[in-house]
């Protein structure tokens, strides 16, 4: 899990590839910490070409993305919304 920042929401800008040909699922996840609950933002499909999503992380939680040995590589950018 990453934390983008502790003090203010940030836009995550996330690249996703797929090792092969064949299509495959990533699954974004955002929350966690005492008082919150785990919520899944993203649950798409992923091409060889790469697929690209955004979601907001609030101040102070993690982001992660769930266990898939078909993506190839996952790039992000994040974009301070204070």
């Amino acid at each position: 899990m990453y934390e983008p920042s502790a003090t203010e929401p940030t836009e995550v800008i996330l690249e996703a590839r797929a090792s092969s040909t064949k299509e495959t699922t990533i699954d974004v996840q955002v929350g966690g910490g005492s008082g919150s609950e785990i919520i899944n933002v993203v649950k798409s499909g992923v091409a060889k070409e790469g697929s690209v999503y955004t979601f907001i992380v609030p101040a102070g939680k993690e982001w992660g993305v769930a266990a898939n040995t078909v993506l190839e590589s996952l790039f992000t950018l994040y974009l301070p919304l204070g």
